[in-house]
């Protein structure tokens, strides 16, 4: 019962966020918020690699504030969706980057677990040391050897 409350209060924040889509390289394609909520939920389902735990989530989602920046890169290459985060979390000023939630999905041979630490460490790097962070890694069959990263960065409100 708890855990069905707080994917509803997950659904209220996200859906009461604006969630403003990264200009990204043309290589990748910005999601839209549906699919970005899902991605999100998704990380917090029990069959999850690394699940995200749903306080978690909502902690993140606050320090996120109401309108963070997001971007989903999806690519045959996980060399290119990496260069997109880089170039994404590059553009997003430094003021806007106290928090952080990041979703790696895919299947196949284009997503294995090194593709998943190497856009974590991207986003660590790109991060104040004092940042909240979020990671999780989801198996997605709908992505037939590919990788997509969801990647929520804001502020708190204020």
């Amino acid at each position: 019962m708890k855990r069905t409350l707080m994917r509803r209060q997950v659904l209220k924040i996200v859906a009461s966020v604006t969630l403003s889509p990264w200009p990204l390289p043309a290589a990748s394609t910005s999601a839209n918020r549906v699919q970005q909520a899902a991605a999100l939920l998704a990380a917090t389902a029990e069959g999850a690699i690394l699940q995200i735990d749903l306080e978690d989530l909502l902690d993140a989602l606050k320090f996120c504030g109401s309108s963070p920046v997001s971007f989903t890169v999806t690519n045959h290459d996980a060399c290119k969706v990496l260069d997109a985060c880089r170039d994404a979390l590059a553009r997003i000023p430094t003021h806007n980057k106290t928090a952080a939630v990041v979703v790696c999905s895919g299947y196949g041979e284009s997503f294995g677990l090194h593709h998943c630490t190497e856009v974590f460490s991207v986003v660590q790097h790109a991060m104040d040391e004092s940042a909240y962070q979020v990671f999780a890694a989801v198996f997605d069959p709908a992505l037939v050897d590919a990788m997509s990263v969801t990647c929520l960065v804001g502020a708190p409100d204020g």
